[in-house]
């Protein structure tokens, strides 16, 4: 058993290194995603408020532009690597509330939830938040740049 767990741990060791790669490839994703999405929500503004008032989100007038900046700053920031794991935090909500409002009645189990787009992103989301932006990000090389450890 001994010999199977030092196995064990030298494949995961091996592969440990391609952890930030890993990183890297969810963040430039959810980075050009959520940064055209926003960036077409600020381009159409008034059909994204009509949409938001139809779903029945109080203060759609406010709520559209707001969600449309977050998207596209955020999205920027996730695709450069800078504080990822504070800007992902702001996104993941916004896919909560998509999958309540917009989706649910595309949910009736785990299954179809595992069927939602949404969710598949607030899954993306929430390693990034969790490992932040990797050693191949902006944020790691200024880190490294001022001797600050982390991620």
């Amino acid at each position: 058993m001994k010999s199977l767990m030092v196995r064990y741990n030298g494949v995961r060791t091996k592969f440990a290194h391609g952890e930030d790669f890993l990183l890297f490839l969810i963040r430039m994703t959810l980075g050009i995603l959520f940064a055209q999405s926003g960036w077409g929500k600020l381009q159409n503004i008034a059909r994204v408020v009509e949409y938001f008032q139809q779903l029945g989100i109080p203060g759609a007038a406010i709520q559209a532009p707001f969600v449309a900046g977050v998207e596209f700053v955020c999205g920027i920031t996730l695709f450069l690597g800078i504080f990822s794991a504070i800007f992902a935090i702001p996104l993941a909500g916004i896919m909560v509330v998509a999958m309540v409002t917009a989706r649910r009645d595309d949910i009736d189990s785990i299954k179809s939830l595992t069927e939602v787009t949404e969710f598949l992103y607030l899954l993306l989301l929430s390693v990034i938040i969790v490992r932040g932006s990797g050693k191949w990000s902006i944020g790691y090389w200024i880190a490294r740049k001022q001797n600050v450890s982390g991620k």
